[in-house]
């Protein structure tokens, strides 16, 4: 009887593990069949055949814009099946806005794919057109206002193909430098911002309030007249006085600008000589120094740049050798 009992259960729990056995199997087929097709879509998705997929699809609904353009009396029927099939399209481009992030997730695919920032414009625009479209599906006097907005998203989708500028080397370096040169020259960009802060308080304690719009004499220094509408680059107020400080480093007209100081503070009894010394001072530190290093930032990261996609290129060819030897 014991051994009945015993075999019975023994037999009971046979079946037990065979069902967990079962189970567990079943569940394995699950996860790998669901992780071979994400990995089968994220090959998909990394691929440069997609990218070029997504670009060719931009470039054809350019293409689109452009023959509707030259089509004349174009009846409402015609617009509102038109905007439809916009609308579809841009649902397709939602899908894979979506599959993107799911693929790469949030935040990785906002930093690594340009495309995404784009699309998000017009899937944000796209939204309104389609509640607006549907509401006022019957307002025929709307149509030529959703139609505009539909051309904008078509551009602005458009702008993802810049990525394709990427792939040609000498604007790649270019690329390449202008995202190197963020750091140094926001630095360089506060330490001029400190220069102007700091001749703006002298400007103002010095020539504040002097030039007006209406003077009681000309502003003429020897053969030199200053325009009238020179009266603007003043430092009157710490606004003017930085829009005056940009101009003056850019160089615009620097000398006829002087030249209206000079002929303002010499009624007031000071040195011409002072007047010069405060924009020469600034006219060293902003373009000499400022400027001039700007410039050598620039063409210093540009041959670094250069050089660095140089080794890269040669890396991959001698990887690329490497591994066709070995397979041979």
């Amino acid at each position: 009887m014991e051994q009945a009992e015993q075999q019975k259960s023994d037999q009971q729990a046979e079946s037990e593990d065979g069902t967990e056995g079962a189970k567990k199997s079943s569940e394995g087929e699950k996860g790998g069949f669901f992780k071979r097709n994400f990995d089968y879509l994220a090959g998909l998705m990394t691929s440069p055949h997609y990218e070029l997929a997504q670009n060719i699809t931009s470039l054809l609904n350019v293409v689109l814009i452009l023959i509707n353009d030259f089509i004349e009396n174009k009846t409402a029927q015609y617009i509102k099946i038109w905007m439809i099939v916009m609308m579809i399209i841009n649902i397709f481009f939602l899908l894979e806005t979506v599959l993107d992030i799911i693929v790469f997730g949030i935040v990785k695919a906002y930093k690594q794919h340009l495309r995404i920032w784009f699309e998000t414009v017009c899937q944000i625009m796209n939204t309104y057109l389609c509640f607006a479209f549907l509401h006022d599906i019957d307002d025929l006097s709307r149509y030529n206002s959703f139609e505009k907005v539909f051309t904008a998203i078509i551009f602005i989708r458009a702008l993802k193909m810049l990525t394709l500028m990427y792939e040609v080397k000498s604007l790649r370096i270019i690329i390449e430098t202008m995202k190197n040169l963020i750091e140094p020259i926001g630095n360089m960009m506060s330490v001029l911002l400190i220069i102007y802060y700091i001749f703006a308080l002298f400007g103002m304690l010095f020539f504040g309030g002097k030039i007006k719009k209406n003077l009681p004499y000309p502003l003429v220094q020897g053969t030199n007249t200053v325009p009238a509408t020179y009266h603007l680059d003043n430092f009157n107020d710490f606004i003017s006085s930085m829009v005056t400080l940009f101009t003056l480093m850019v160089v615009n007209n620097w000398m006829v600008q002087v030249s209206q100081f000079i002929v303002v503070m010499s009624y007031e009894n000071v040195n011409e000589n002072l007047v010069r010394l405060y924009f020469i001072a600034f006219f060293q530190l902003s373009v000499v120094i400022g400027i001039n290093l700007v410039v050598a930032f620039v063409l210093d990261m540009y041959g670094s740049t250069e050089r660095l996609d140089e080794e890269r290129h040669n890396t991959l060819e001698i990887l690329e050798k490497e591994m066709t030897g070995n397979r041979e």
